[in-house]
């Protein structure tokens, strides 16, 4: 009998793993999301001119387009974990650079660093779970919710 926290395919995966996997694929949107409701603040502390704020985000995108078609002939070229650990710490480090930022520069340079290393979270991941599954198991873990996975019913 199989454990219920493992999922077979052509090898096995972790819950463990698969919580991580999605884990990466949530940067983008977390570089996102927590960022847009201070673009008041963010232009105010910067004092940066009006309107220049949804540009970083354009850069930031720029930088996840970038990324992805960096990051992932990287990754197939070199295997997986190191290119994702490389972008996880290059977001990390980017993140850090917006964070300190002093002027327009320094966070527009960190917002492109922030997009590139957050590709590969949404690049590499998906190509993890290609590696470990059968497409049509790979399908029903991108659709899976965590409840699912666990074996355990979700209540509506």
């Amino acid at each position: 009998m199989k454990n219920q926290h493992v999922i077979s395919g052509k090898k096995e995966a972790t819950l463990g793993l698969l919580v991580l996997l999605g884990a990466f694929t949530a940067f983008d949107s977390i570089a996102i999301d927590i960022y847009l409701p201070a673009f008041n603040v963010i232009e105010s502390d910067l004092n940066l001119r009006a309107g220049l704020m949804p540009v970083s985000l354009s850069v930031f995108l720029i930088g996840l387009a970038l990324g992805q078609a960096i990051s992932g002939p990287i990754a197939d070229g070199l295997g997986r974990r190191i290119p994702l650990l490389a972008g996880v710490v290059l977001f990390g480090a980017a993140s850090c650079l917006v964070a300190v930022s002093t002027n327009a520069t320094m966070l527009m340079t960190g917002r492109l660093l922030q997009g590139i290393g957050g590709a590969t979270g949404l690049v590499i991941p998906r190509a993890i779970v290609s590696d470990l599954y059968e497409a049509n198991q790979a399908t029903r873990i991108y659709t899976l919710r965590l409840p699912l996975i666990c074996g355990q019913e979700v209540q509506t």
